[in-house]
Parts: C-alpha cells; sequence; structure tokens
C-alpha cells in the first residue's frame, strides 16, 4: 500500500516538473522597451533593468523592414550573451522567440545594432517572457 502511495506522488511530481516549463512558454510575451532604427546602422541600447525572470525575448518589426548587424543582452551579473537574429525582418514581422542562456535571467540592457532598409524609419519592440 505504501509503494503504491509512492509512486503516485513520484508520478504526480515527475508530471508537474515535465508541465512547467510548457507553461512557461506558454506565457504571454511582454514589451520591455522599443526604439527607433534609421537608415544609418547604429547601435541601439535600451535599458531594461527589473525584467526578471526571463527566459525568451523576441523583437518585432513595425513600419519598414529592418537589417540587423547584430543582437545582445546584459544580464544584471555583467555578462553578455550574443544572440542570433534573422539578418532581415520585415514590417509587421517578429523575430523567432529566442532562448536566453540560463533561466529566468534579469536583464539589464539589450543593444540592437540595425537599420531600415528603402526606408527613413523603422520601429523595433522587444518583447520578453
Amino acid at each position: 500500500m505504501r509503494s503504491h502511495i509512492l509512486r503516485a506522488f513520484a508520478g504526480a511530481l515527475l508530471a508537474a516538473a515535465v508541465a512547467l516549463p510548457a507553461a512557461a512558454s506558454d506565457a504571454p510575451f511582454k514589451e520591455i522597451g522599443n526604439t527607433t532604427v534609421g537608415p544609418d546602422i547604429d547601435v541601439h541600447h535600451i535599458d531594461v533593468r527589473g525584467t526578471d525572470g526571463v527566459n525568451q525575448i523576441r523583437v518585432c518589426v513595425r513600419r519598414a523592414m529592418v537589417r540587423f548587424v547584430d543582437l545582445s543582452v546584459t544580464y544584471d551579473t555583467a555578462g553578455l550573451e550574443e544572440l542570433k537574429i534573422k539578418p532581415r525582418i520585415g514590417q509587421g514581422e517578429c523575430s523567432r522567440n529566442i532562448n536566453l542562456r540560463g533561466e529566468n535571467r534579469k536583464l539589464v540592457r539589450i543593444s540592437i545594432a540595425a537599420q531600415t532598409v528603402d526606408a527613413d524609419e523603422a520601429v523595433l519592440r522587444v518583447s520578453a517572457r
């Protein structure tokens, strides 16, 4: 009898552990910052201090196509992570959901080097979950 209870308890714990990552990946994205880019390549730093518990980010583009040169995240531990992003993202589109190294990271800054393609201005919106 006792072994059946222990097996049931262990099974419940395992099911909960498996469900947690899925639940985290289903959480909605929340906008944490934005910047405006122009036709010249420039590095834009978005201050996101206080953004804790983040596992993924994504970048969405508004108004014009954007060419990305670099994307990086600075953590509260002074660690820097270079992230991969598509070289071009069109108006109204978003990057893939970009997984961050580690778990529940505390972000300080997101740096984006980018320029518009055949337009004067585009808005980049960075979201996290």
